[in-house]
């Protein structure tokens, strides 16, 4: 995977577990899918994928400096 990939990946991913951590969207949708028992569960894997696509996003931030290209044009 090459680095504007992950920052790609890593950016999206961040905005979308952003979204399900700080809103009650992960209340609503698993209650309209009908999977409440979850609910226990779901803040604990917002926490957890929002800081693996940060670390992705990081990641991919500096592979990208290393090569010296951080400014595409």
């Amino acid at each position: 995977m090459n680095s504007d990939a992950m920052l790609r990946t890593g950016a999206i991913g961040s905005i979308v577990s952003a979204l399900f951590c700080f809103t009650n969207l992960p209340d609503e949708l698993l209650a309209f899918l009908g999977l409440p028992s979850l609910l226990a569960y779901s803040d604990n894997i917002s926490v957890l994928a929002l800081a693996l696509f940060l670390l992705l996003l990081m990641y991919g931030g500096l592979k990208k400096l290393e090569r010296g290209n951080l400014h595409s044009d």
